[in-house]
């Protein structure tokens, strides 16, 4: 199951956070796909942008919620799942190739 936004965003902070960057990279970028992941999930689910700002506290996570609601919003299960899997990808991605 898929965590809730307010918890991948608590996740992904901690870890940012700890300063241990070589030995926890790939858990910062496997919780950001995670955290990518949920995002666009209430995307395609219809949920207002508004309510994601709300509670999204640092501007990465905005920046995520900004580039999700660039993304059409799909009918289709399919067509949905991939674009959750896909933006998730490009979120990890983009944290693999940084220096975070």
């Amino acid at each position: 199951m898929m965590m809730n936004l307010k918890a991948a965003v608590a996740a992904v902070a901690i870890v940012a956070a700890s300063g241990a960057v070589a030995e926890t990279k790939q858990e910062t970028c496997t919780l950001i796909g995670q955290l990518a992941a949920v995002i666009m999930e209430k995307r395609q689910d219809g949920v207002d942008m508004s309510r994601l700002m709300e509670i999204a506290e640092s501007e990465i996570v905005k920046r995520m919620v900004i580039f999700a609601y660039e993304t059409p919003r799909y009918s289709s299960e399919d067509y949905k799942r991939t674009a959750v899997q896909d933006f998730a990808n490009e979120a990890m991605g983009a944290c693999y190739g940084s220096d975070w």
